[in-house]
């Protein structure tokens, strides 16, 4: 228990005692209190008896403790004078105390709290601070009584052995507190002190386990809304902290009460980083190393106390406090700047926050003795945990907006892809070229709603056919601006005689536009009657089969993506086609495609799928790909566009009339 909890723990006495006065002034006169008490350490059960004779002990002024009492054990003795009119009546004796307590009337054992021991091993202390134990006791007229009054001996024997123990090395205020009052009105005090703690208890816990449950749905709907799950674990860590709070008053045992403590720190200590993770990833695109340092202290604070709660308790006091102070500086600060667009709705935020702060600070201030006094008891009204649902609504509020903004943006972003998608669709050919002696069958898949890939045909007067497929950087928008502008490039210079020359001009017209690191990979095939020429820049080989030797071979050309070396130099392979030769030509999504388990399929792997499918139609050959592409995948999500353009010769060119 370190000081801030000692202090608390104090003030709540003090109240239960303001509590019980009602029923004490019901009592004045008829029970005298004694002024002093004696006390003796050690242990003798003769301690007890009315006759012993204490006037060697040391004598302590009512309601205090022996200063510099070592752990172990030790007798109290009080007389107390009671009415006539009390004889015999059932009155209630309150009992707050932190170790084990024996209570004993007149020599007689009536009471136990916890178990009393002359050893640490032996002890079974409790703490009931928070939530006092009530017992019974009846005053016996006896032999010594003097008129309408008889005096009567109260001995405690008490033991604070626990703390020897390393965990609480340190701790000073072990003691007990004790009041006889009407037996009635305690219970009713006790009952209502529960259903108070329960209530606040069950109902602070409940709201937080809703608005946490609320947004990790949120979560789990768009994922890409981070703040949501902080938020989450945020809400969830603070029930924690109010369940394990309030719970404490429940718990007697001090080991039981013991390990309550410690999972209330780190519900604590997760709050708080929770808020602070929170907090940052509104405000920051990256996270800052400033919230390793507070994981990382955090963490080793909170479990220093687990070991050490006594001396590590301040420290993990002003570990809060200054999570809490870095949480309002971030806001504040960025609220100043206005760095970002999102911050123009953080007083939202702040409205629920500077209100809780000033609770906590006068709560704070209300622990010190004659500053500001308390509006109500703490069990009454826990102020400064329902002040909390202030920023816990406030936040939710403002990622509750936000997340209806990121979604009606998402909405016009979508639509402005498919419009784009759909605009992409459109500038690739519909309709194919047709000759008497070639078969051609095309397929493209684009991994995003806007693609990068591209194919395209060209058909001259006198039946020359120019084949474009090619591969912009990456995917999305800017590939599908790169494509529109490479469509619009090859249709100005397909005619152009030289296959590399088509090259030099539309990589001179790309890089002078300044892309920004946008290139095109392309491969250009020209046919005229069975004379093949093909041109590679940046792309894949294409795989050409010959029926007569029933083998594919590659054709490989190097040569960079357009729009970054205008005049590089680049190559055109020229070859003649017969009967049943198939051209395939595709993009780097099938060679280059990922299965569940991490492996590529690789460019020798669509080589073998072309060898067992080459003898097919170009249709039949590019299903059979994309089978196998799909197999290879086994679900895992597709991450580069498709394509291929397959030609085949049905007869000869000659023959054809071509």
């Amino acid at each position: 228990m370190n000081k801030i909890d000692r202090i608390l723990a104090f003030l709540f006495c003090c109240l239960l005692c303001q509590m019980a006065q009602p029923a004490r002034a019901q009592l004045e006169g008829k029970i005298i209190y004694p002024k002093f008490y004696t006390y003796h350490a050690g242990d003798d059960t003769t301690w007890a008896q009315p006759e012993f004779d204490d006037r060697d002990w040391e004598q302590i002024q009512h309601g205090t403790f022996p200063r510099d009492r070592r752990p172990g054990i030790g007798w109290f003795r009080y007389i107390l004078e009671v009415d006539s009119t009390l004889w015999n009546v059932p009155l209630g004796l309150s009992m707050r105390a932190v170790g084990a307590v024996e209570f004993y009337l007149d020599g007689v054992l009536l009471h136990r709290f916890g178990k009393v021991a002359t050893s640490k091993e032996q002890e079974e202390p409790i703490l009931t601070f928070d939530n006092p134990h009530v017992k019974v006791i009846a005053f016996h007229p006896f032999s010594n009584t003097v008129g309408s009054k008889s005096r009567h001996l109260l001995a405690f024997r008490y033991s604070d052995f626990f703390r020897q123990s390393p965990v609480w090395s340190g701790y000073d205020d072990a003691r007990f507190l004790w009041n006889i009052s009407d037996l009635d009105r305690m219970h009713t005090q006790r009952d209502n002190l529960g259903r108070k703690v329960t209530l606040h208890q069950m109902f602070l816990t409940g709201v937080c386990l809703a608005f946490g449950l609320g947004h990790f749905l949120l979560f789990l709907f768009y994922p890409r809304t981070r703040a949501n799950l902080y938020y989450a674990a945020l809400a969830v860590s603070f029930a924690l902290l109010v369940y394990f709070w309030f719970q404490r008053g429940f718990v007697t045992p001090l080991a039981h009460w013991g390990w309550v403590e410690r999972l209330r720190v780190a519900a604590w200590t997760l709050t708080t980083l929770s808020l602070i993770r929170l907090v940052y990833s509104l405000m920051y695109s990256r996270l800052p190393k400033t919230f390793v340092s507070f994981f990382l202290i955090g963490l080793g604070v909170t479990l220093w106390y687990w070991f050490r709660p006594i001396i590590a308790g301040p420290y993990l006091f002003l570990f809060y406090l200054v999570g809490w102070a870095e949480t309002i500086r971030v806001l504040v600060v960025f609220r100043i700047k206005k760095r970002q667009a999102l911050l123009e709705e953080s007083w939202i935020i702040l409205l629920g926050l500077i209100p809780f702060s000033l609770v906590v600070v006068y709560y704070l201030l209300a622990l010190l003795p004659d500053v500001v006094p308390l509006p109500w008891e703490f069990e009454d009204f826990p102020a400064p945990f329902y002040a909390v649902l202030l920023p816990m609504i406030s936040m939710s509020v403002f990622l509750a907006r936000n997340f209806a903004r990121t979604e009606a943006e998402n909405a016009r972003k979508t639509k402005e892809l498919e419009e784009a998608r759909q605009l992409q669709l459109s500038m690739l050919p519909q309709d194919f070229p047709r000759l008497p002696h070639l078969e051609i069958a095309v397929y493209s898949k684009p991994a995003a709603e806007v693609g990068g890939d591209y194919y395209d045909f060209h058909l001259d007067d006198d039946g020359t056919l120019t084949i474009a497929i090619g591969d912009a950087t990456g995917h999305g928008m800017k590939a599908g601006a790169m494509v529109s502008i490479a469509k619009g490039l090859f249709k100005a210079l397909a005619h152009e005689a030289a296959l590399p020359q088509i090259f030099h001009k539309m990589s001179g017209a790309l890089k002078s536009m300044n892309l920004s690191y946008m290139y095109m990979a392309m491969t250009l095939v020209r046919c005229k009657d069975n004379h093949l020429r093909i041109a590679v820049a940046g792309m894949p080989p294409a795989l050409l089969y010959k029926a007569k030797t029933n083998q594919v071979d590659e054709i490989a050309l190097k040569g960079m993506p357009l729009g970054e070396f205008p005049n590089f130099p680049y190559q055109q392979v020229e070859t003649e086609l017969a009967f049943g030769d198939a051209l395939v030509l595709m993009s780097d999504g099938l060679p280059e495609m990922f299965n569940a388990r991490g492996e590529i399929l690789d460019y020798p792997g669509a080589k073998k799928l072309v060898e067992e499918v080459a003898h097919e139609s170009p249709q039949a050959i590019i299903d059979y790909m994309v089978a196998a592409g799909e197999k290879w995948a086994n679900g895992r999500p597709q991450e580069d566009d498709v394509t291929f353009v397959v030609m085949k010769v049905t007869q000869s060119a000659r023959l054809a009339g071509v």
